[in-house]
């Protein structure tokens, strides 16, 4: 179990690797994710890092988080209304995002970096079946990446998949810290990454690197097992009225009897009643 060094990717190879991975395809996945509109970039609020620094709490700023998530919305969706009434829609993807933002923001209050305060941040919701930014089952897991943007907005760039933050608050709900704190080395490591020119070159001290290592193996368990809450739409259903007609053909039904026996009940006769006054009570 190794690292990759000379790449832009932070990588844990789960068994020495035989070459290493190709950065094309991780940037590649990230060029579909925007596509796909999965991927939300932002830029951190340094008033809100002063604010959570000077005392304030998280939920002081939920305005503002709200309106980071909003406006990245709003970038992604490039003006498109029906993209955008989409993604707003989105109950479970807009809560994640709410508190991947608010996390990032903490995180930044802890460690104090005021260049990786400047960052772009870009929180990308995972391809399908996938528990970070790339994975290879048994192999490899890109859990982070860096890059200096877009062309039409070159800012140096830290792509972080959803599922870390879904693991993070719920150790914060839990009362834990232990992957949060390993959360701020992996910032560290990104940042210093991109200072020596987008590539990881140091070594990853021992005690830093299991701690990472049991946070991708917790974020690929929590990934496969955790719930996912869909929303429930109700189906418009058009109601017929239960006329007096309605009643009298049930009645009928019930008290069917048999041609050949009078005193008898035709009990074909009877269930077809009684299965059409459960649809008319449904």
């Amino acid at each position: 179990m190794t690292w990759a060094y000379k790449q832009s990717n932070l990588c844990w190879y789960h068994t020495k690797p035989q070459k290493l991975l190709d950065e094309s395809v991780v940037k590649n996945e990230l060029v579909e994710g925007f596509s796909e509109y999965r991927c939300f970039p932002f830029m951190p609020d340094t008033n809100v890092v002063n604010g959570l620094s000077a005392g304030e709490s998280l939920e002081g700023f939920a305005h503002r988080f709200a309106d980071i998530r909003n406006d990245s919305y709003a970038a992604v969706s490039g003006g498109d209304q029906t993209i955008l009434g989409r993604l707003q829609r989105n109950a479970l993807l807009s809560s994640r995002l709410y508190r991947a933002i608010a996390l990032v923001h903490r995180a930044l209050e802890a460690i104090q970096d005021a260049s990786l305060s400047s960052r772009r941040f870009v929180i990308c919701r995972e391809h399908p079946g996938m528990p970070a930014l790339y994975h290879i089952e048994g192999r490899l897991t890109v859990i982070a990446h860096i890059g200096q943007g877009p062309e039409w907005t070159e800012v140096p760039s830290i792509y972080l998949g959803l599922n870390i933050f879904d693991l993070l608050a719920r150790e914060q709900r839990q009362g834990g810290t232990s992957h949060f704190e390993t959360f701020l080395s992996m910032l560290r490591i990104e940042e210093r990454a991109i200072e020596t020119g987008y590539f990881h070159v140091e070594k990853i001290p021992p005690s830093v690197s299991s701690t990472l290592q049991a946070l991708i193996k917790e974020v690929i368990r929590t990934s496969r097992t955790a719930e996912v809450l869909v929303e429930k739409v109700p189906i418009p259903v058009t109601i017929r009225r239960f006329t007096i007609q309605n009643r009298a053909a049930i009645l009928r039904g019930l008290d069917a009897r048999r041609p050949d026996k009078e005193l008898d009940f035709d009990l074909e006769k009877n269930v077809k009643a009684v299965e059409s006054l459960e649809r008319k009570e449904n």
